[in-house]
């Protein structure tokens, strides 16, 4: 059964029993024949399913260029990084197509006609971080760039699975620039990969809804020609407003992300300042959708993202600042672009 939410400072080994519920795949060997391979086969070394070419030929496209490649599998590392940082969710939703966050900027998108998302990836390079400018050159700065489901807060009981990569300056006991690859279930904290994952890296993700409590996540670094395939159960959720009991979280997939965050390092729930970064270019993001998981019967672009521009809060005087700003250059693809 899926874990209870420990507590931020709960023991590790509650942390550790959630996380090592993600499965563990094999290796595609050197004779795994993409264009042969069956559902199982897929299944066994953590690929996903075929997409129909003549359904969704743009989608079967990407699927075929990136997992034809040559991929070395490395397992995720289930313990928790020596700093905890914390993801979370979004601005609430508005009725126009742009919105202010403090933590966010980037794209989303909902589904129509009953249908729920199901699948959604894109490609992105892991950004260069440096001090903002008047930033201290010596501050702690943090950002990370990741796709997910499901974080808006005006669903109720919604929680957010999401893969990605995140950018740090000066971790405490990690001075100057960190790198990692990452999978969390918020409100779970993150849990880092093995993956080696530096600034100018091309970086591949597939989030696949499995069920409405288990999600399939694949993170690949197509520089290095490394795959983490993780799938995660749901979490606990306790039932708001101020009900002492939990209830099985599950995926609604009634909103699509690619974003750039500044997280907060657990349990200080205060974001990071984000830090000065190259522009994030979101490419190929594709949605598939359906009335429930399984196989899918219709696609998303970014026909008619909301897109959301992050702001921090400045003193002397009080004031908020815009701090990063989102774009859509095409339909299946979106920026973030600091604002110093």
């Amino acid at each position: 059964m899926p874990a209870r939410i420990p507590e931020i400072q709960g023991a590790q080994a509650q942390l550790d029993q959630y996380y090592s519920q993600g499965s563990r795949f094999e290796a595609a060997g050197d004779d795994f024949d993409l264009s042969r391979a069956n559902v199982q086969d897929l299944a066994r070394v953590g690929y996903p399913p075929r997409p129909d070419e003549d359904a969704f030929p743009e989608v079967f496209e990407i699927w075929k260029d990136v997992f034809s490649r040559r991929l070395t599998y490395e397992g995720a590392q289930f313990s928790l990084p020596g700093v905890t940082y914390s993801q979370t969710t979004g601005s609430a939703i508005s009725f126009t197509h742009h919105e202010s966050s403090n933590n966010w900027s980037g794209a989303y998108i909902t589904p129509r006609d009953g249908l729920m998302i199901t699948d959604l990836f894109a490609f992105w390079y892991v950004p260069t971080v440096t001090p903002p400018p008047g930033g201290a050159s010596s501050g702690t700065y943090g950002s990370s760039t990741w796709i997910g489901l499901d974080g808006q807060r005006a669903y109720f009981h919604s929680t957010l699975p999401q893969v990605g990569t995140a950018q740090f300056l000066n971790l405490p006991g990690a001075p100057g620039s960190t790198t990692q690859a990452w999978v969390q279930w918020w409100p779970m904290c993150p849990v880092v990969f093995r993956m080696l994952v530096v600034p100018g890296d091309l970086m591949f993700a597939w989030l696949r809804v499995v069920s409405l409590t288990e999600v399939h996540f694949i993170l690949v670094n197509i520089s290095r020609l490394r795959i983490t395939p993780y799938t995660l159960f749901a979490p606990s959720v306790s039932m708001p407003p101020n009900v002492p009991t939990f209830k099985q979280a599950h995926v609604s997939g009634a909103t699509a992300e690619w974003i750039m965050e500044r997280p907060a390092i657990c349990p200080n729930p205060v974001p990071l300042h984000l830090p000065g970064f190259s522009t994030v270019d979101f490419a190929g993001c594709y949605a598939l959708a359906a009335r429930a998981p399984g196989p899918p019967s219709g696609e998303y672009t970014l026909v008619s993202p909301r897109l959301i521009r992050m702001y921090e809060v400045k003193e002397n005087p009080h004031r908020a600042v815009t701090v990063a700003v989102a774009g859509r250059p095409s339909y299946t693809s979106a920026t973030v672009t600091h604002r110093p």
